[in-house]
């Protein structure tokens, strides 16, 4: 893949001398970029972009409604993901290398049940659903045919506990062995989903921190016997408050993990509406809106500091709004939060950032329903093949962000949004292949690439019909989203294997 990559921009540019820029001449207010020269500033994992599946899309359940829904509820049922489709293994793939994290609030209450056991339709009390052997062995095999390795949390409701209300490892012990069996790569573990939202969570009532900080305690001494060398992320908390406050929980459990891992939602879906926090399609491209994730990675990085300095933050579980997503979270409208989130908190040394979900609710990055890729599907799919692990630092400039360009020895890759209603003109001092991303409106569920629709292969190496600019100012269009590299670059930063993985 990589070598066929550097060989299609290799012809890109060759072509240079040929092709016309992109409209607009040289620009007087538009200073010559120069990304050799900028410096490193941050690291992320080289699986920084990676996603959800949600445990209930696995096992089958209740899940959030889809709007069309007739009779409007909530909670909907749904079948369990076919993790044996082709094409769904296929956009999966096109996304790799990632961290696939299997969690989510229903993954507190699953009854994990071993081959042969004669598990009933309904779960043993204490627990809300049950995974069957088969669904597990499933999502293995679509997780390695994906090369995607796994983050997992395990079950904790009332069903998991003694007498005393301490949580017991016999649940997470089988879900590891499972795992194991069927061949899983796990890459992290987290203890429980979201234990600041207990009640939402299928949580113990009076669920407290001390408990909490007991049964992790609890849970890092198994992960040390199981699982050795796997890093314990936590504490998965979601938002900034809650009926357990996260800095109650941080401070209660001092030295059980060895990563802070927290969710973001900028608001909640209109299914939620009653609990406020709403979002119209109008903020869309509102700086208001776009900025909201620094404020709460901020929050964390200070808890961080405070509690425990020194341990990356992973940004675990995200999307445009909790409760499955606003209905325009599924058009383009949304891919302007979804790729400016990635370069803000990349250049903030957040190590991976796991979006909320592959294929269930309105926030999926591919339709439920025909599996056809969303918008925000192929920003994260370009985005994987441009944008390597070492983030540089181009001149300040709102919504410009630069790593090194993955699988190239001293190229740079820069993603510039464009949110407002006025073109911007960039001038770089090294030929620059183009990409800019629009659509026939912000309500569209397709993407165009340089005015032409955009019908990508998710397997195959990046498509033809970019452009190169060759010392011309660049003009970017209103309300786009571009992916440019400049292949000859040449920054000390990116020769020595800082954009690999």
């Amino acid at each position: 893949m990589l070598f066929r990559f550097r060989t299609a921009s290799a012809a890109i540019l060759l072509m240079a001398a040929a092709t016309a820029a992109q409209a607009g001449g040289r620009s007087a207010d538009a200073p010559t970029l120069r990304p050799g020269d900028w410096a490193p500033i941050a690291r992320t994992d080289p699986r920084y972009l990676s996603f959800n599946i949600e445990m209930a899309a696995i096992t089958g359940g209740e899940f959030w409604a889809p709007y069309d829904d007739p009779q409007q509820r909530r909670y909907a049922p749904r079948k369990p993901v076919d993790l044996t489709d082709p094409r769904l293994l296929q956009l999966a793939r096109g996304l790799s290398p990632a961290i696939l994290r299997v969690s989510g609030t229903w993954a507190n209450s699953t009854y994990v049940s071993l081959p042969g056991e004669a598990a009933g339709e309904s779960p043993p009390q204490g627990f809300g659903q049950v995974l069957r052997p088969e669904r597990w062995r499933d999502l293995i095999a679509f997780a390695n045919a994906a090369d995607l390795t796994l983050l997992l949390s395990f079950p904790g409701s009332q069903g998991t506990r003694d007498a005393l209300g301490h949580w017991q490892p016999e649940q997470a012990d089988r879900l590891v062995d499972l795992t194991l069996q069927y061949g899983g790569k796990i890459a992290a573990v987290e203890f429980i989903n979201e234990p600041n939202l207990p009640g939402l969570g299928k949580l113990p009532a009076g669920y407290s921190a001390t408990g909490y900080a007991h049964d992790l305690a609890t849970f890092r001494a198994f992960a040390a016997r199981r699982l050795p060398g796997v890093p314990v992320l936590g504490h998965s908390t979601s938002g900034r408050g809650g009926d357990l406050p996260p800095e109650a929980l941080f401070m209660a459990s001092a030295g059980l993990v060895d990563a802070v891992s927290y969710h973001f939602y900028g608001a909640l879906s209109p299914r939620c509406a009653e609990y406020g926090n709403q979002v119209s399609a109008a903020e869309a491209l509102s700086e208001e809106w776009l900025v909201r994730t620094d404020a709460d990675h901020r929050f964390y990085a200070d808890m961080r500091d405070r509690h425990a300095p020194g341990l990356p933050i992973w940004l675990t579980e995200t999307a445009q709004a909790a409760c499955g997503g606003s209905a325009w979270a599924a058009t383009f409208r949304d891919s302007f939060r979804f790729v400016d989130q990635l370069g803000r908190l990349a250049r903030r040394d957040v190590r991976v950032v796991a979006h909320n979900t592959l294929d269930a609710g309105d926030y999926a990055l591919v339709d439920p329903r025909s599996l056809a890729p969303r918008p925000n599907y192929w920003m994260a799919w370009w985005w994987q093949r441009l944008m390597g692990p070492q983030v540089l630092a181009p001149p300040s400039r709102s919504h410009l962000y630069a790593h090194c360009l993955r699988g190239s020895q001293g190229g740079v890759a820069v993603v510039a949004i464009v949110p407002g209603d006025e073109a911007v003109r960039l001038t770089f001092d090294h030929p620059a292949i183009v990409r800019t991303f629009t659509a026939t409106s912000l309500d569209a569920r397709d993407v165009r690439m340089n005015g032409r629709r955009f019908n990508g292969d998710p397997t195959a190496a990046p498509a033809a019909g970019a452009r190169v600019a060759n010392g011309r100012a660049i003009r970017l269009a209103p309300r786009s989203i571009s992916y440019l590299t400049l292949p000859d670059a040449d920054n000390p930063a990116c020769r020595s294997g800082g954009d690999a993985g």
